[in-house]
């Protein structure tokens, strides 16, 4: 719902918006940064290769990256009012945590 996002924005507040690989993700979150919601977007790091393309299209869109090893970046950017976009239904490896979800 857009009126909480600027609410968020309007209140200088972060937030962590939950995505999962359905649609096209990458539009959505170009289209959020580019109308000015400050957003970074948390990735897994792949080969160099793809990295690159996709960042390069991430920068054009306005949007920051993070690596999801970078927790406390994460954090700090969350209390300055950032947006994080997170893709969720990611495989977390051997050193990851499942936790329930929606019960």
């Amino acid at each position: 719902n857009r009126e909480y996002l600027d609410d968020a924005l309007e209140n200088g507040r972060g937030a962590i918006l939950a995505a999962v690989h359905s649609g096209n993700w990458e539009l959505l979150g170009g289209v959020l940064a580019s109308e000015g919601y400050p957003l970074i977007s948390v990735a897994m790091k792949q080969n160099g290769d793809a990295d690159k393309f996709i960042n390069e299209y991430r920068r054009i869109m306005h949007q920051h990256v993070t690596y999801k090893t970078g927790v406390r970046e994460m954090i700090n950017e969350l209390k300055k009012g950032a947006f994080l976009g997170l893709i969720m239904d990611q495989d977390p490896g051997d050193d990851g945590v499942l936790v329930p979800f929606f019960g």
